[in-house]
């Protein structure tokens, strides 16, 4: 099993937990290959029924690893750009990968989820947050476009072969919007 990204089933719930505390579960190279092992195991099992995402530590995603983002960015001899567009259609492989499962998603999120995190947040069918859970862009305060951004993720309909969607409640913003779809207090996500 990959160190930071950790899966198993329990009581027919395939648990995907990324497991990068120390870094705010920041995504990486290393945690996409992770996903992609675990999703598709999860995909594939039958004794997981639905599949839950989560974050080790105090904090869902903060998004991409800089450092990785670093990395792909790097020239490699091919016209610039290259490298970097192919990072990117990797990640976008397996965000939808994720999105087209046949299984139901759940992303129970808590602390901060952003950027590349809120995006594998909203890959799922139902977002759970705590209370106190923060989604944002902060790649935005840089003057950074979210090039990854999922709009259409947001308040999509039901997919096919899932149960239907929470209704929202209706006092919260983000339940408004789509990006979570119940607020609960901490306690009850764990």
């Amino acid at each position: 099993m990959n160190q930071v990204v950790q899966w198993e089933v329990k009581d027919d719930v395939g648990i995907i937990t990324l497991n990068r505390p120390e870094k705010r579960n920041a995504i990486n190279g290393e945690v996409l290959e992770g996903l992609e092992k675990a999703v598709k195991e999860l995909s594939s099992s039958a004794e997981a029924r639905v599949i839950l995402m989560q974050g080790a530590g105090p904090v869902f995603s903060a998004g991409i690893d800089f450092n990785y983002l670093g990395h792909i960015s790097r020239e490699d001899g091919r016209p610039p750009g290259v490298r970097l567009r192919e990072g990117i259609a990797t990640i976008h492989s397996l965000l939808n990968r994720i999105e087209h499962l046949e299984k139901p998603v759940v992303a129970k999120i808590h602390g901060f989820c952003g950027g590349l995190g809120l995006e594998l947040a909203l890959t799922a069918d139902f977002r759970l947050a705590s209370e106190t859970a923060s989604l944002g862009v902060p790649e935005i305060i840089l003057g950074l476009i979210p090039r990854l951004w999922r709009h259409h993720s947001i308040n999509p309909p039901p997919r096919s072969g899932t149960s239907q969607r929470i209704n929202y409640d209706r006092r919260d913003d983000y339940c408004l919007a789509g990006l979570r779809n119940r607020v609960s207090p901490l306690c009850i996500l764990r």
